[in-house]
């Protein structure tokens, strides 16, 4: 293993993950690509805008399909990245800085050029019966698998049907692993255990209720097996992609050390942007009303489960930099996003608010490239970029260079509260949300929002106060409406400003209530001292 300094033990209780792309952060070499040197070169900027964990996609062989999960090779770097030294020196520089490295890892799928299916596909291949049921083959069209996405492909050289779901770039089907296989199983623990080595601090488990299971007990003793593998290295981490029937299973089951880090769906953006001045009740995509925030976090707190991650913040319009509501309601997002109750985990660059980071079509999906400045490309390269640019994502004043020089930018609303929660323990991942978190009531709780963070630990209480509604709000904050609230703040009740709008100090009254003035679209947090 790279000689590496080591994190602190808590790393992730305090972190903001950012899925990045390397292909689309920084060209270090002018072939229009992003590379690992040129991921290197941009650290600081990630670690100044408060940024404490990298998960990184698209880092094994691969043609770029499917934001690069779908690889040919578990052991190597894509060579248009670099190599494995370049990985040795963004761990060195990287935890320099505190900050983590993850990786997008994908048992259950393989590119289709991976040797593995090659073997598995040739019947005269030397080493077809050690990969025969390396993926999942059938030779009944009518095979059901309990999913719903894939479908079965017909293979003429083996003369049978193989599971798949992705297209690669030049339209083949990549295969799905079958890990009921021991051979897929124990390359899957090698692939794991050869990256452990190179010093990464964990992965992100991709499409993690696939891999042929036809039952749940199966799919727990194969996670497992990856989990006690992972965790026997110290202080690593894992996010997995799962479901809720297999997750459900697990918490039955007992077993936690792997999916205690699974994404939870809290609706901040479908509550801030969607459906503006309703509150903490939002109207889901299917048009069927959804809990909203309050409601999603309460529903956690009888989970024995701790450090829950936040659903992957992207998103899902465009933003137009030149309406200041559109920008507060961002700052707002950001600022909920990174003081809720879980691990917060977002999309690069959806910290400068562009969106999104990929586009879709039928073949591919397509990074965001990195704005850094305004010079040509936008700094992203001194060459041509393997990618077309979506001119009308890059709206004037949004690159990093400019939102670093604007202290009323979205950036620096970002990098204030992400830089904040790094400090307070109120506001981080370390105790169960049912110990951490309680809701403040309002008068007007349909387009007012408050709550209160809080540190068994250290006895440290942080209120948050936002104003969902697209015009100015009088809150009046109902403390002794709370009994939760009151065990957390205790005798204090002196509030000290610390971001967002809002006045600089606030006293709350004898009768426990509190009340403030905020903008549109405004936030505001506060110290109880």
């Amino acid at each position: 293993m790279p000689d590496i300094a080591p994190l602190p033990a808590d790393w992730a209780l305090s972190a903001v993950f950012m899925h990045v792309d390397v292909r689309g952060v920084y060209d270090s070499n002018g072939d229009g690509i992003g590379d690992l040197p040129g991921l290197t070169a941009k650290l600081d900027h990630f670690a100044q805008a408060g940024i404490g964990a990298l998960l990184l996609a698209g880092l094994l062989p691969c043609d770029f399909a499917y934001a690069g999960t779908m690889v040919t090779d578990n052991y190597s770097v894509d060579p248009r990245l670099g190599g494995l030294a370049d990985v040795a020196a963004l761990m060195q520089a990287a935890h320099a800085r505190g900050l983590a490295i993850l990786m997008v890892w994908s048992p259950f799928s393989t590119h289709p050029d991976h040797p593995a299916f090659q073997a598995s596909r040739d019947p005269a291949h030397p080493v077809h019966a050690a990969y025969a049921d390396y993926y999942l083959w059938t030779d009944d069209l009518n095979t059901r698998l309990p999913r719903r996405m894939g479908h079965w492909e017909w293979d003429a050289r083996r003369g049978a049907y193989h599971h798949c779901v992705w297209l690669t770039t030049d339209l083949r089907w990549c295969p799905e692993v079958n890990l009921l296989s021991p051979r897929a199983r124990a390359e899957n623990l090698n692939g794991l255990r050869f990256w452990l080595e190179q010093g990464l601090d964990g992965f992100m488990l991709d499409c993690a209720v696939w891999g042929g299971f036809t039952d749940q007990a199966e799919h727990v003793r194969a996670s497992r097996e990856m989990a006690d593998l992972i965790h026997s290295y110290p202080n690593k981490w894992v996010i997995s992609e799962g479901s809720r029937s297999i997750q459900d299973a697990i918490l039955t089951d007992g077993y936690d050390s792997f999916y205690t880090h699974q994404a939870r769906s809290v609706p901040i953006l479908e509550t801030v942007f969607r459906r503006p001045g309703l509150g903490t009740l939002v109207q889901t995509f299917e048009g069927m009303e959804a809990h909203g925030l309050h409601e999603a976090l309460y529903a956690f707190y009888d989970d024995p489960h701790a450090n829950q991650i936040m659903n992957p913040f992207e998103l899902t319009r465009p933003l137009d930099f030149a309406d200041p509501a559109d920008r507060a309601r961002l700052k707002l997002a950001h600022a909920l996003h990174l003081t809720l109750p879980l691990i917060p985990y977002t999309f690069f660059p959806a910290h400068l608010g562009l969106t999104p980071a990929y586009r879709q079509d039928l073949t591919r999906w397509h990074p965001f490239l990195m704005l850094w400045d305004d010079s040509p490309h936008f700094g992203f390269t001194r060459g041509v970029p393997y990618e077309p640019q979506n001119v009308e994502r890059y709206p004037p004043a949004a690159a990093a260079a400019s939102q670093a020089q604007d202290p009323d930018s979205v950036l620096a609303a970002f990098q204030a509260v992400a830089r904040l929660r790094q400090r307070r323990p109120a506001l981080q991942s370390r105790h169960h949300a049912g110990r951490s978190y309680a809701r403040v009531p309002t008068r007007n709780d349909r387009d007012t929002l408050a709550y209160l963070r809080y540190d068994p630990d250290t006895g440290q209480a942080v209120l948050v106060a936002a104003n969902l509604a697209g015009a100015p709000q009088a809150m009046t904050l109902g403390f002794g409406r709370s009994r939760r609230v009151l065990e957390m703040l205790g005798p204090r009740r002196h509030l000290t400003h610390l971001a967002g709008g809002g006045p600089p100090e606030l006293t709350c009254a004898a009768d426990h209530q509190a009340g403030l003035s905020l903008p549109a679209y405004a936030y505001a947090l506060y110290d109880v001292d």
